[in-house]
């Protein structure tokens, strides 16, 4: 609903404006229990798994924004958990595409550097995400977003 909400807008906004564009996005909610709700259609999200050790890539679905004016309909809503340990890595384009020597930091880049998160907290996976792109040349905005589900009972503790 917030998605066909936010295209209604956009879309009158770049008709007034005689533009011809559209815009990406995906629109997440996370639970304190870790269950992470998303709709839209940007960059996939990368889960990595601690009990299995290994980077689960989830595609995103649905239409760009700014289109066509009604989208009712278009937007499915999934639902991924995150158990004690899973990190969510979520990032812009512009990440992916940074390029160092003329070679793309691309998606596996990106993987190749979550798988590594074992144990790590969002700010190391963090830090080195941003070192694997340093010297990178960006044609766009680069950001990125590590959050690395907390123990169930520290998670209550925090919350309580």
């Amino acid at each position: 609903q917030l998605l066909t909400v936010v295209n209604r807008v956009l879309t009158r906004n770049i008709t007034s404006l005689g533009e011809d564009k559209y815009m990406t996005i995906s629109a997440l909610r996370r639970d304190p229990d870790g269950t992470i709700s998303f709709a839209g259609a940007h960059q996939d999200i990368h889960v990595y798994r601690a009990d299995l050790d290994r980077v689960e890539t989830l595609e995103t679905s649905g239409l760009w924004l700014g289109l066509r004016q009604e989208v009712d309909g278009a937007f499915a809503t999934h639902r991924l958990e995150l158990a004690p340990g899973d990190v969510l890595v979520l990032h812009t384009d512009g990440v992916t595409e940074a390029a160092r020597n003329g070679v793309l930091f691309d998606t596996h880049g990106l993987r190749s550097v979550v798988a590594r998160a074992g144990g790590k907290s969002a700010r190391a996976i963090l830090d080195e995400l941003m070192g694997a792109l340093d010297a990178s040349e960006l044609a766009d905005d680069a950001t990125l977003l590590v959050i690395r589900q907390l123990e169930r009972t520290r998670l209550r503790a925090l919350t309580g």
